[in-house]
């Protein structure tokens, strides 16, 4: 009972000379509609990874397919279920030996602006820590002792990566730790427990398992 899936292999490129990064972008509008700041952080995100698969949730336009079908290697529409915890789930489950192919994966969705300047930059900059992280994003939301939904695990918001944009190494995408946590994310119905079930124990899981 899999939703219908529509997928569309949009453009072909030489990835020989690109790092070998894999982008997962999980696009939502409730009218189908593709805004220009979204072509604008795919033509940007493009110059630092091999490969952007686009994960719809819902129905595109036909003007919005044919705009993010200039900028991605591969658009995927599914129903419009799970948000966007939904979206990587769905695609992790159905691509994991073609993900750990990849040095890096890319989580990364159309609910903020940017860049304000080259992702290049961010990149080569984690590239060149000393220190490197296994898993890192743009920004971190701190604890605080609040309870969101009834489905949060703590008695409290932990630390944790903010899921808008989440970049994982080979040593976690390798790991039996990233596959069954997405096999056995239960069913996401509202924002809350996205936010309780996926952004919060994404963190908190992958740091208990001894990643950084």
């Amino acid at each position: 009972n899999a939703p219908h899936v529509q997928t569309y292999f949009c453009i072909t490129r030489n990835a020989a000379d690109m790092t070998n990064r894999l982008a997962v972008y999980c696009f939502y509008d409730k009218d189908g509609i593709v805004d220009d700041y979204v072509i604008f952080f795919l033509r940007n995100l493009r110059q630092s990874v091999a490969k952007i698969c686009c994960v719809v949730n819902g129905e595109l336009t036909e003007s919005g397919r044919e705009a993010l079908s200039t900028c991605t290697d591969e658009l995927l529409e599914r129903a419009n279920t799970g948000f966007d915890a939904g979206a990587y789930a769905f695609f992790v489950n159905s691509r994991i030996d073609e993900i750990r192919q990849y040095d890096e994966l890319v989580f990364c969705n159309n609910s903020f602006f940017g860049p304000l300047y080259p992702l290049e930059n961010v990149f080569g900059e984690m590239d060149s820590r000393a220190e490197k992280s296994d898993f890192w994003g743009m920004t971190i939301h701190p604890r605080i002792d609040f309870v969101i939904d009834k489905s949060q695990k703590l008695k409290y918001v932990n630390e944790h990566v903010q899921s808008y944009f989440v970049v994982f190494t080979k040593k976690v995408i390798c790991s039996r730790v990233f596959a069954s946590f997405f096999k056995n994310l239960p069913e996401i119905k509202t924002f809350h427990q996205a936010v309780c079930l996926y952004e919060l124990e994404l963190t908190r899981v992958l740091s208990e398992a001894g990643f950084t």
